[in-house]
């Protein structure tokens, strides 16, 4: 009814597509972290398998998972309700 596309949900694996902020599949860990964080210590990074981000309102979440130093894929989970 609003006219608008919304998203319910998504799981992105091609390197192709790119989110608004630039992130795409393929990029390195580095890359990604300097898209969310102005200073971080580097050594946090290489245990980290999943970045998780979500919204102030905890309506929508994108996780980022990474296999070695490069993203493999982002899933989109929202708290959307259909009514």
């Amino acid at each position: 009814w609003t006219k608008k596309v919304e998203l319910l949900g998504g799981y992105i694996t091609d390197k192709e597509v790119k989110l608004v902020n630039g992130l795409h599949v393929g990029m390195t860990k580095d890359e990604v972290f300097n898209v969310f964080f102005k200073k971080y210590p580097k050594s946090y990074t290489a245990d980290v398998a999943v970045l998780k981000v979500v919204s102030g309102a905890g309506e929508v979440a994108e996780i980022y998972t990474f296999r070695g130093q490069k993203l493999r894929h982002i899933k989109i989970e929202t708290a959307y309700k259909y009514y």
